[in-house]
């Protein structure tokens, strides 16, 4: 067995799977705003990501049906965390 990052595993299951007309793609998201975090905990938070406001779980939705509406799109990763996965902030 050998040893892949996370990054290369969705793009080797979209070539995997991709004569079984299976998409394989991830939904990559920042810090999500949830009732794990204690409120106090948001405003932190906030503070250390590109806008100030945590990633809201219909965005990760969002996200989710468009995947589902795209059988063109194999082997990517959406990211959704306001651009700290740029280095933003």
């Amino acid at each position: 067995m050998v040893k892949i990052s996370g990054d290369e595993t969705h793009r080797t299951l979209a070539m995997e799977f991709l004569a079984d007309d299976i998409q394989a793609n991830t939904i990559s998201p920042g810090v999500v705003d949830t009732s794990m975090h204690a409120n106090d905990d948001h405003e932190n938070l906030k503070e250390r990501q590109p806008f100030p406001r945590l990633v809201q779980i219909l965005e990760i939705l969002d996200a989710l049906f468009y995947l589902q509406s795209a059988p063109m799109v194999n082997g990517e990763k959406i990211r959704i965390d306001g651009g700290a996965h740029a280095g933003a902030k």
